[in-house]
């Protein structure tokens, strides 16, 4: 599987995917013939304060050296600066300067300039030059610029994957910054994966991925379609998801008080056993689209993952070196996990009124004690039906504290009658245990009749 989604991002990783741009284009019908799913096209604004950026063409950039080129576009695009205008012309290195962007922290690396995309109105052009080159350029040598670039008025496009429904759970990450990997790209593709092979098995959310332009498109996405609480559960916003660092994750603006806050809690010590690692706080992680959820008039709670490239960030650093097998695995595992976790929620109502005799063998529930009258018990065999549909670090998990299953059967019960209302997320929570596993719980209590489990 993580092969074929890496052949992917090899195959649009060498695309100059401006915010708007030819190869972007490019790179949206791939995308649909790999994945099926949508263009999605814009050419106005829908009443928002963000503007269709225009679509930008690099004709040719190079940048000269006492007459010998040191910067070619056609070699490294990220040389020029995104957005650059047209310059030619020749000039001292003190005019030249103001020009530059070099990162002494990343002697060799081309430093990949943004900002002219979000700031339109004030296009400059320049070039990035590795900090060690950049250190032996001299007063007395001679600069020539030549660039020529081109704006035109073009339909912007992006990408997703799904059908626009009510309860939607939104996968965003996004697919510009040129010719780089794992700032945004391999986050797409691993989202596009997950969504296809999950959408013909959920039951009660609807699941699409969107592979924005960043910031940009997210808003005009939720724009165009309406895409506000009242009909869109939440957002999990990715990144980095391929690279070769660890995992990182960020609370929605509730910052730990929400319930998809507190599934990305129990998903981090389901999948790293601990919760030492302090889950950030809204934007003070690894910020993208995020942002675009979490405002008046949308109101979409939005969590993320990351695996941030600290040394790479923003650089032609940020190539397919930095790809890594295993957590391109581990990432689509715990990304499905934890879109089926939400998918398992249901409202949980009592049609009893005695306590169950969970050890009877209609019910076959109970869970052994660790210890009964100080002698070790043996717990009841983690297989059959309860456990069919976990994934395999669910499984790992449970087995590491089969305690929980005990304490867990203890007090559903006490709980379905203190929480009135009580839901399969919120007793999983309260237990310390996957919502997949609770509902399996559950539903053969549902089976027998004892309670209902409805859609919420």
């Amino acid at each position: 599987m993580s092969t074929d989604l890496i052949k992917i991002v090899k195959k649009l990783s060498d695309l100059k995917r401006y915010h708007n741009s030819s190869d972007m284009h490019a790179a949206v019908e791939i995308l649909v013939d790999i994945f099926g799913g949508a263009e999605d096209i814009y050419s106005d604004n829908f009443d928002t304060t963000w503007s269709i950026p225009k679509c930008y063409k690099v004709h040719y950039a190079r940048l000269l050296r006492n007459g010998k080129v040191i910067a070619d576009y056609e070699v490294n695009p990220l040389c020029l600066w995104s957005y650059s205008t047209s310059y030619h012309g020749t000039l001292t290195l003190s005019a030249l300067s103001k020009h530059i962007l070099t990162d002494p922290n990343r002697p060799n690396a081309r430093i990949f300039h943004f900002r002219n995309q979000y700031r339109r109105e004030n296009n400059i052009w320049g070039f990035s030059i590795p900090f060690n080159e950049f250190s032996t350029f001299r007063e007395n040598d001679i600069f020539n610029i030549e660039i020529k670039t081109s704006f035109s008025s073009h339909p912007m496009k992006q990408y997703f994957l799904g059908d626009i429904k009510k309860k939607n759970v939104i996968l965003v990450a996004h697919l510009d910054h040129p010719n780089q990997v794992n700032d945004g790209l391999s986050s797409c593709i691993i989202n596009n994966h997950v969504t296809k092979k999950l959408n013909g098995r959920l039951k009660t959310i609807n699941l699409i991925s969107l592979n924005s332009i960043e910031i940009i498109g997210t808003v005009l996405f939720l724009q165009k379609y309406k895409l506000d609480h009242t009909n869109t559960l939440g957002a999990i916003c990715t990144n980095g998801l391929m690279s070769n660092y660890e995992i990182k994750f960020q609370y929605s603006s509730k910052n730990g008080n929400c319930e998809l806050d507190q599934l990305l809690v129990l998903y981090q010590k389901i999948y790293y056993e601990s919760v030492s690692d302090k889950i950030s706080n809204f934007r003070e992680g690894w910020g993208n689209d995020e942002i675009a959820f979490e405002v008046p008039g949308v109101e979409i709670p939005c969590i993320s993952m990351f695996r941030f490239i600290e040394n790479e960030y923003h650089s032609d650093l940020d190539n397919l070196g930095t790809i890594e097998k295993k957590n391109s695995i581990k990432s689509c595992e715990l990304l499905s996990d934890l879109i089926e976790a939400i998918d398992s929620d249901r409202a949980i109502e009592a049609n009893f009124d005695h306590l169950l005799c969970l050890s009877s063998p209609e019910i076959n529930l109970y869970f052994e004690p660790s210890e009964v009258s100080g002698i070790d018990s043996k717990y009841n065999s983690l297989s059959g039906e309860l456990f069919s549909n976990l994934s395999r670090q669910e499984m790992i998990y449970i087995e590491n504290n089969k305690t929980l299953l005990h304490g867990f059967m203890n007090q559903f019960m006490p709980f379905m009658y203190n929480a009135k209302k009580l839901t399969i997320i919120e007793l999983s929570l309260k237990c310390s245990l996957p919502p997949k596993f609770v509902f399996n719980y559950l539903s053969r209590l549902e089976k027998l009749g004892f309670i209902s489990l409805n859609t919420i």
